[in-house]
């Protein structure tokens, strides 16, 4: 029996041999976990930064409340569009 239940799972990732009560799981089993997927998205897209800054408490609590009715919009997407307008209004 495993030490801690996470003791098989990283000897499975590391490679090494499982206890045969794991062993012995049917190869038509096919386990799917959002952690065994590759995350995609904004994260992963070369193309995007992710940059950090500090906004009054009580202005992010509003934005988000609104952004809740939006939901093909996420703060990524109108950071983005507020900083795209100020440089093309600082441009002209």
């Amino acid at each position: 029996m495993a030490k801690n239940r996470f003791e098989n799972l990283s000897k499975a990732l590391k490679g090494e041999s499982l206890p045969e009560q794991v062993e012995n799981i049917s190869s038509d089993t096919q386990v799917e976990s959002s952690f065994l997927k590759k995350r995609g998205g904004k994260r992963s897209d070369p193309n995007f930064v992710q940059v950090g800054v500090y906004v009054p408490k009580e202005l992010h609590l509003k934005v988000k409340k609104l952004l809740l009715d939006q939901p093909d919009k996420d703060m990524s997407d109108l950071v983005s569009e507020l900083m795209a307008d100020w440089v093309e209004q600082q441009e002209d």
